[in-house]
């Protein structure tokens, strides 16, 4: 398959297959595709800095399904039509045996940077309280999650966050 031929097939029939149901358990909230047209990656750093694994660069694109809650991501995985439909389709497009998959669980953090009010620039079409800043963060999972504290990095971040803003 050519990259024309992937870039075609991925958006036009492999989205629209993935779109088809009507239950909204049966598919993401969101589906976003984002394709690579031409990129240079140069050698890896040595020594490789921390969550620069040089493996998840070099891809013909990065697919993101969104979901409203986990469970919501348990039923589409775990449903019919994902198992019979649109997983078989993937092995038409997919390099399964090199694709890189990923969960993340979104979380609202907010940074005092000290600014005042006035300030501040507030983009108001986006709302006040708009994403200004992604940021993925690997952490051993110790310092993920402490029961009963809920997540420990959440007392180291606001100084880190705070020098980078």
């Amino acid at each position: 398959m050519t990259h024309k031929e992937f870039l075609d097939y991925h958006y036009q029939i492999h989205g629209a297959i993935a779109d088809t149901p009507e239950d909204p358990d049966l598919k993401p909230h969101k589906y976003i595709q984002s394709h690579v047209f031409d990129s240079a990656f140069g050698a890896p750093p040595s020594p490789t800095p921390p969550n620069a694994n040089h493996a998840w660069t070099g891809r013909s694109s990065v697919t993101e399904l969104w979901f409203r809650d986990v469970a919501h991501m348990l039923r589409n995985f775990s449903s019919a039509w994902v198992r019979d439909t649109v997983g078989p389709d993937g092995a038409r497009f997919a390099d399964l045996a090199s694709s890189i998959n990923l969960v993340a669980l979104e979380k609202r953090v907010p940074v005092d940077a000290g600014l005042a009010a006035a300030d501040v620039v507030v983009d108001e079409a986006g709302g006040r309280h708009a994403c200004t800043a992604l940021y993925w963060v690997a952490l051993p999972g110790a310092l993920m999650m402490d029961v009963g504290e809920g997540f420990r990095f959440d007392k180291m971040r606001q100084p880190i966050f705070k020098d980078l803003v």
